[in-house]
């Protein structure tokens, strides 16, 4: 890119949009809740255009949704269907991918990523959305989506940011020491994510957390010590939305 303008980085998504993304400097990251990609795919992602009215084809615009559908509503959604957790997973990226290539056209020539949905996870119960069927159907849940996610994107000619595989157990699950609560990636943590978006883009991404701060984290992992929880993310969610 030449010229004295910035290039914009919005990023939009449900908490985890801003767990991982929050150490990044000169991004605006819109976390707009626990919206999954069903609803996105149903309704539309018009939130893009309310939030950032302006957007022009020098901006790019993240997309980070799907932890939800796969924790909890692929497997019961095959199982009500009839089909594979596979087969759903594919016939939910379809719809979503529809979505996003509309408003590929709509707003063009602006850069749209979609994010791979974080690795699933085991470790922390929640009441409003909780978890359905096992550890290992969720992953394969994951695979599946991931996978039907990249093949989708890359023939509409959107960008697809996998997850570096660093973050995941040999299982495919999130490794617990790159969290302090056993579902989202801790900001300071994800130098290596924020540095695979600035491969895709092509432009360079600054990223903030210091060194200190990952082996504070380190060493309350590894020897329970009193930091728990800190370095939360400073974004907050949006009350609108």
């Amino acid at each position: 890119m030449s010229g004295d303008f910035r290039v914009r980085l919005h990023i939009f998504g449900d908490s985890h949009s801003a767990y991982c993304f929050d150490a990044v400097e000169d991004a605006s990251i819109h976390w707009i809740g626990p919206v999954t990609m069903h609803r996105i795919a149903r309704d539309g992602p018009a939130f893009v255009r309310a939030i950032t009215p302006d957007l022009s084809g020098h901006d790019a615009v993240v997309l980070m949704f799907g932890e939800i559908d796969v924790r909890c509503h692929l497997i019961p959604a095959a199982e009500k269907s009839g089909r594979s957790i596979q087969a759903e997973a594919h016939n939910l990226a379809t719809r979503y991918l529809a979505r996003m290539a509309a408003m590929k056209a709509d707003l063009d020539g602006t850069q749209i990523v979609l994010a791979q949905p974080p690795f699933p996870s085991d470790r922390r119960p929640n009441t409003e959305l909780p978890a359905c069927g096992t550890l290992d159907q969720r992953i394969a849940a994951h695979r599946a989506l991931s996978a039907a996610l990249q093949e989708l994107a890359e023939a509409a000619g959107l960008l697809f940011l996998p997850m570096p595989p660093r973050y995941a157990d040999s299982r495919g699950a999130l490794r617990r020491i790159y969290s302090d609560d056993g579902v989202h990636m801790m900001p300071c943590e994800a130098k290596a994510y924020v540095s695979a978006l600035a491969s895709l883009l092509g432009r360079p991404l600054r990223f903030r957390a210091s060194p200190l701060s990952v082996l504070l984290r380190r060493w309350n992992y590894l020897f329970g010590g009193n930091i728990r929880r800190r370095g939360l993310p400073v974004t907050k969610k949006l009350e609108s939305w």
